[in-house]
């Protein structure tokens, strides 16, 4: 299966939009990445899994609510497309400290991902998030907030 590159660019941006709309705090935006029948899972520890698109956009204020701030960077991924149907598999980083203020987040992992087409659009039919990696530990630097 080729890609073309239309779809490939598009379903970058597609990943590159769900990390900066978390980063962002734009749930609208967030919530717009999903398909309608969309399926989010986050592996063991966090172990969740979310169905539809108006479930995940209701979760994921409150996911983030946990953290002063977050980053999360997609390194780089594979993509493969067959028609309106595709699959990819992302390098992610994340990075975090709780509201509490107390600890940190620190993870590396993997996006398994099936991308459809839907109205016109790529979107998310699933994400698993894998953990490769963990560390609690505070941060010993600072976080800034995030503006346009």
């Amino acid at each position: 299966m080729s890609v073309s590159v239309e779809d490939e660019l598009e379903i970058r941006q597609l990943v590159a939009t769900f990390a900066l709309a978390a980063i962002h705090r734009d749930y609208p935006t967030f919530t717009a990445t999903w398909a309608v029948e969309g399926r989010w899972r986050i592996s063991p520890p966090i172990d969740v899994e979310f169905v539809t698109r108006s479930t995940i956009g209701s979760v994921i204020p409150e996911m983030l609510a946990r953290w002063a701030w977050f980053i999360q960077i997609p390194h780089s991924g594979l993509v493969t497309v067959d028609g309106d149907r595709g699959t990819g598999q992302w390098i992610m980083s994340e990075r975090a400290r709780p509201a509490s203020g107390e600890g940190g987040h620190l993870n590396e992992g993997l996006y398994d991902d099936e991308y459809i087409r839907e109205d016109g659009r790529w979107r998310f039919l699933s994400r698993t998030y894998r953990y490769l990696y963990i560390d609690g530990s505070a941060p010993a630097g600072e976080g800034f907030p995030v503006t346009r």
